[in-house]
C-alpha cells in the first residue's frame, strides 16, 4: 500500500519527535554505575584524582559495567567493574594504576594505594609530518584533531571518512565522502584496513561516492596522513587513511544501531579465555527508504556492507587472524527532470588471512595474504533536447591477488629498523559501449569535437606490483631524531622498470614543548588495474606518476592545555596523468554523454600552501579545534596555469565537542574558497550551437559554508547502553553553489541557458544504539 506524502511527513516528524524526547528523559540514579560506558566510568575516576592508565586493547568502546561495584575505596571499586571482563588492576610506575588482564601480576584492590599525583614522561617518536591520529581515547602527543572522538562528531550518514574533510590540508564538495588532500586528486589517498588496500571504498562509486564501506562500528581509530607520509606506504601521491579494525573482546560484545541513513549490527565472542575471537558486522543503507520517505521520487539507491573476523593468539609471539569484508550496491536512480536514468551494481569482496609474529623481543611484524574481487555493472540512457542523447552500458571486473610482509627490529640507543615488501597479481575485464549524439558543442581543448560517437571497446588486462622498503629511525644527540628510508616501486600493467622514492625526515626538540619537523619525499602512483578509464575512450595504462613533496612544520605547546602546529609545503608534480571531468556539471549521473566532459593533459602541476592548526589538549570534558588553511593548487598545461577544479584559496574549519557522563554535545564548522568554475556562452546560434568558454577554472563559486550539529545522549540500563542522537548536517540550510546545468530552452526562446545548482540543504539525522 502507498504511503501518501503528508502521511510521509508525519512519520518523519514523529521520528524526530521521539529522539527529542529520549534526549531529554531524565537520568536514572546519579550514584549507579551499572550500565554505563566502562571507558566513561574509568575517565570519572581519573578526573577524580585516581592515576588510572590502560590500553584500548584491554578496556575498549562499548565496554558497560555489568554490575553495581561494592568495593569501600575508588580502587576496590574500579576492580570490582573490571572482573566480569577478565581484568585487574596492579601498581603501576610513578604511583599509578594499571589495568591489567587477570593474573597478569595483578594484586588486591585494597592494596593499591595511588600517589596523589602522577607524572609519566612519554618520549616523542613521530618524526614524519603531516600525521593525525584520531581514536577513540586521547593519544599523545596530542596533535590538531588527534584524539577527537569521530562517532561524536557531526557527520552525514554516520561515515567515519567525512571526518578526514575537518583536517588542515582537505578538500570536499560537500556531497562526495571522498576528499582531496594538499591539492591531489581523489585517487591520490591510499585507504587501508587492518593494513589490506581497500581499491575504490565507496558505495554509490559512480554516482558522487557519497558513503564510504566503512562502518563506524568496525573501526578502532584512524591514522591519517595528509601528506609526506613514510616509505611503508606506497604507490600514492597525496595522503593515506589507515584505518585500525575493531578488535573484539574475548567475553563477548553485541551492538546494534537505527539511523535514518543506516541499520547496523555487531556481534562479537570468544573462547579459551579470550585467546580466540570472532566478529561479524553488517550494515544496510537505508538512503532508498528516506527518499521515499521525503517522496523524493529520484530513484532507488541500495546499498549494504559485511565484515567477519576469526582470530586466534597461539601465544604471546604468533596470532592468526582470518578476515573478510563484502560492499554490494544495487543502484537505480534518475535526475529530477528524468533527462537521465541510470542503474548499477557493484559487488566487492576481500579476503586477507593475517599473521601476527614475534620472533624476539626486538623484533616483529605480519604477513598478510589477501584476494580482492571487484565488479561493476553500469548502464543508462540520456536524453535532454538541446544538449545530448545517449545510450551507455559497461561491465568491469577485477580480481588480485597480494601479499604484504611488514617488520620492525628495535635496536640499543632508541633506533629502529622498519623493512618490508608487497607483491600484487591482477588481471581485469572492460567492457564498454555507448552512443551519443550532441545537440551542441564546446569550443574547449579535450572536449568532443564531433556531433556524434560510438564507441565499443573491450580491454583484458593483467600485470604484477612490486614494491620494498627500508626505513631507519635514529635518536641522535642534542635532542634531534631522523628517518632514512628509500623504497622501490614496480608495476608491469605499464611496463615500466621500477621506480625509487627516498625519503627524509628531521625532528629537532630546541626546548622543551616546541618541535621543529622537516621532511622532503619522493612518491610515485601506478595506475591499478582497476583504474582504466575505458568509458572515456582510454584502453592503455598510463606511465606513473611522480610527486615530490617537501613540508617544514613547528609545533608548540601552550601551557598543558592548547597545541599549536603550522606547517608549510609544496608538492610538485612529474607527468601527471590525464584525468577527465565535466567542465560546468560536475554532478552528472552519467558524465561521459555530456559534451561538456573534457581531457585535462597537463604537463606538470604544483600544490603549495599553509596550514595553521590550535586545539585544547587538557583532559577535560571540553575539546575544541580550529585550523586556517591557505593553498594553491594549479595544472601547466602548454606553458599556461589554470587552477585545477578543487583549489581553494582559503579554507577555515573549527568544532567543538563537549561531553559528560550522559551527554555529547557538539558542532563543526567549515568555511573555505568557493571552487572554481568556467564561463561559458554560445557563439554560435544552431544548429549547430557551439559554445565559447573563458578561461578554464578562471572564475569561482561563492564561499561555502556549513554548520553541522549533533547532540546525543547515554541511558545505561541492566540490559546494556543505549544511546540517541540527533544530528542536523548543514543547520542553516545554506544555499552553497556547486555547479551549473546548462541547455537549449527548446520550444521556448531557443536560447542558450544556465543556471547555478546547489549543494545538499539542511538534512536531520536521527539514531538509536545499544550496545550489550
Amino acid at each position: 500500500m502507498a504511503i501518501s506524502a503528508d502521511r510521509r511527513a508525519g512519520l518523519l516528524y514523529l521520528w524526530l519527535a521521539l529522539a527529542l524526547l529520549l534526549l531529554l528523559l531524565p537520568p536514572a540514579r546519579a550514584d549507579s554505575w551499572r550500565g554505563q560506558e566502562l571507558e566513561a566510568v574509568i575517565e570519572a575516576l581519573r578526573r577524580s584524582g585516581l592515576p588510572v592508565l590502560y590500553s584500548s586493547g584491554l578496556v575498549r568502546s562499548g565496554m558497560t559495567v555489568r554490575t553495581e561495584p561494592t568495593g569501600a575505596t575508588p580502587a576496590a571499586r574500579l576492580a570490582d567493574v573490571l572482573e566480569p571482563y577478565g581484568l585487574g588492576i596492579r601498581p603501576g610506575p610513578y604511583g599509578s594504576i594499571l589495568i591489567v588482564r587477570a593474573g597478569a601480576d595483578e594484586v588486591p584492590a585494597e592494596s593499591v594505594q595511588p600517589a596523589a599525583t602522577i607524572t609519566v614522561a612519554i618520549p616523542e617518536l613521530i618524526v614524519t609530518t603531516s600525521r593525525y591520529a584520531m581514536s577513540r581515547e586521547p593519544v599523545l602527543p596530542a596533535v590538531s584533531l588527534a584524539n577527537t572522538d569521530v562517532e561524536r562528531l557531526p557527520d552525514l550518514g554516520d561515515d567515519p571518512l567525512r571526518a578526514v574533510a575537518r583536517l588542515p590540508g582537505a578538500a570536499i564538495n560537500g556531497l562526495s565522502a571522498k576528499t582531496n588532500l594538499r591539492g591531489g586528486a581523489t585517487d591520490e589517498t591510499l585507504v587501508l584496513f587492518d593494513d589490506l588496500r581497500l581499491f575504490n571504498p565507496f558505495h554509490l562509486k559512480d554516482f558522487q561516492s557519497i558513503f564510504s564501506v566503512i562502518d563506524p562500528a568496525m573501526i578502532e581509530g584512524l591514522d591519517i596522513y595528509t601528506g609526506a607520509f613514510p616509505p611503508v606506504y606506497g604507490d600514492r601521491l597525496s595522503g593515506v587513511i589507515d584505518i585500525n579494525p575493531f578488535e573484539p573482546p574475548g567475553d563477548g560484545y553485541r551492538a546494534l544501531a537505527v539511523s535514518l541513513f543506516n541499520v547496523a549490527g555487531l556481534i562479537a565472542g570468544g573462547w579459551d579465555g579470550g585467546r580466540g575471537t570472532w566478529l561479524v558486522s553488517a550494515r544496510r543503507g537505508n538512503l532508498d527508504l528516506v527518499l521515499n520517505l521525503a517522496n523524493q521520487n529520484v530513484g532507488d539507491p541500495r546499498y549494504s556492507d559485511l565484515h567477519g573476523q576469526v582470530a586466534w593468539e597461539f601465544s604471546d609471539r604468533l596470532a592468526i587472524s582470518a578476515n573478510a569484508l563484502v560492499f554490494d550496491d544495487n543502484v537505480s536512480v534518475f535526475d529530477s527532470d528524468q533527462e537521465e536514468q541510470a542503474t548499477a551494481r557493484y559487488h566487492d569482496s576481500y579476503l586477507w588471512l593475517r599473521l601476527d609474529s614475534r620472533p624476539g623481543d626486538r623484533f616483529a611484524g605480519f604477513t598478510l595474504f589477501s584476494y580482492a574481487s571487484l565488479t561493476a555493472r553500469r548502464n543508462g540512457t540520456a536524453e535532454q533536447p538541446g544538449v545530448s542523447s545517449g545510450v551507455l552500458d559497461e561491465h568491469r571486473s577485477a580480481e588480485i591477488l597480494g601479499v604484504v610482509s611488514q617488520w620492525s627490529l628495535t635496536l640499543d640507543g632508541g633506533h629502529r629498523l622498519d623493512l618490508g615488501g608487497e607483491f600484487r597479481q591482477s588481471r581485469g575485464h572492460y567492457s564498454y559501449a555507448d552512443e551519443v549524439d550532441f545537440d551542441l558543442l564546446f569550443d574547449t581543448p579535450g572536449a568532443p569535437s564531433a556531433f556524434s560517437r560510438t564507441r565499443e571497446l573491450a580491454v583484458d588486462p593483467d600485470g604484477e606490483y612490486y614494491a620494498t622498503y627500508v626505513n631507519a629511525h635514529l635518536d641522535l644527540p642534542g635532542n634531534l631524531a631522523t628517518e632514512l628510508g628509500l623504497r622501490w616501486d614496480r608495476s608491469t600493467l605499464a611496463g615500466n622498470s621500477g621506480n625509487l622514492s627516498p625519503r627524509v625526515s628531521l625532528l629537532y626538540e630546541p626546548v622543551a614543548k616546541t618541535r621543529l619537523r622537516a621532511n622532503w619525499g619522493r612518491y610515485w602512483q601506478s595506475q591499478g588495474v582497476d583504474e582504466l578509464p575505458v568509458s572515456d575512450g582510454v584502453t592503455g595504462f598510463a606511465k606513473p606518476e611522480r610527486a615530490d613533496q617537501f613540508v617544514l612544520g613547528i609545533e608548540q605547546e601552550l601551557g598543558a592545555a592548547i597545541g599549536v602546529r603550522l606547517e608549510a609545503y609544496t608538492k610538485t608534480y612529474d607527468n601527471p596523468r590525464d584525468r577527465y571531468e565535466n567542465l560546468l556539471n560536475s554532478f552528472a549521473l552519467l558524465p561521459e554523454l555530456k559534451p561538456d566532459r573534457i581531457r585535462v593533459s597537463a604537463d606538470r602541476a604544483r600544490a603549495r600552501g599553509i596550514e595553521l592548526s590550535i586545539r585544547s589538549t587538557g583532559d577535560t570534558a571540553l575539546d575544541w579545534w580550529g585550523s586556517y588553511s591557505w593553498s594553491q593548487v594549479r595544472d601547466e598545461i602548454d606553458g599556461v596555469e589554470y587552477p585545477r577544479s578543487w583549489d581553494q584559496t582559503h579554507a577555515l574549519s573549527a568544532g567543538i565537542l563537549w561531553s559528560s557522563d550522559r551527554w555529547d554535545l557538539s558542532a563543526a564548522a567549515t568555511v573555505r574558497t568557493g571552487w572554481p568554475t568556467t564561463l561559458a556562452a554560445v557563439e554560435d546560434d544552431g544548429p549547430p550551437n557551439i559554445v565559447t568558454t573563458g578561461p578554464r577554472n578562471g572564475e569561482r563559486f561563492g564561499h561555502y559554508a556549513t554548520l553541522d550539529l549533533r547532540a546525543a545522549r547515554r541511558f545505561p540500563t541492566a540490559a546494556g547502553l543505549v544511546s540517541v542522537f540527533i544530528e542536523l548536517s548543514n543547520s542553516l540550510n545554506r544555499r552553497n553553489d556547486c555547479c551549473v546545468e546548462y541547455g537549449i530552452d527548446v520550444g521556448g526562446s531557443d536560447q542558450f541557458e544556465l543556471s547555478t545548482q546547489s549543494n545538499l540543504p539542511i538534512l536531520p539525522s536521527v539514531g538509536v544504539s545499544w550496545q550489550f
